[in-house]
């Protein structure tokens, strides 16, 4: 299995990262074990890219590196706004992270005669999909939120 390696110093860098590996991404490719070291404290300005990595590969997000240098626990902080984690495929760790203050907001509802119920917002932090797995080692929550949305209003 080839090992791809990446530091993550902003939170544009975080999402820039998991785009160049998801499938379809510059970076993708089979067999492969990708390991992101986050060097520093990240103030989310977005939500996070979600995660989707081609079968068989895996991803692990630190807030340590290796030699024990880096970041003990970085944290990623949502601010209360921007959502954390989504993997929709592949294996991801996250190791000694502290994830705060995120939130995922569900959308609003449809209007008119037949109003559509609001979405879920699902996975404050972390929303694992069906062809994922994720492993959580060393890591705190705190403060993160998951709003669904009101029904759309009706038009007669």
């Amino acid at each position: 299995m080839t090992i791809t390696s990446f530091t993550v110093a902003t939170a544009a860098d975080l999402n820039a990262d998991i785009a160049l590996i998801n499938v379809g991404g510059a970076d993708a490719a089979a067999a492969t074990s990708y390991n992101f070291t986050v060097s520093t404290d990240l103030t989310l300005n977005a939500d996070i890219t979600p995660i989707t990595l081609t079968a068989g590969d895996s991803l692990t997000i630190t807030g340590n590196t290796l030699a024990g240098g880096g970041n003990a626990n970085a944290v990623l902080d949502g601010g209360g706004t921007w959502r954390g984690f989504v993997v929709n495929a592949g294996a991801v760790t996250l190791d000694s992270l502290l994830i705060q203050s995120t939130r995922a907001t569900g959308g609003a509802g449809g209007a008119g005669a037949q109003a559509g119920g609001g979405g879920a917002g699902l996975g404050g932090a972390i929303f694992v999909g069906s062809a994922a797995s994720v492993t959580v080692s060393n890591t705190r929550f705190s403060g993160a939120s998951a709003r669904g949305m009101q029904r759309g209003g009706q038009f007669w």
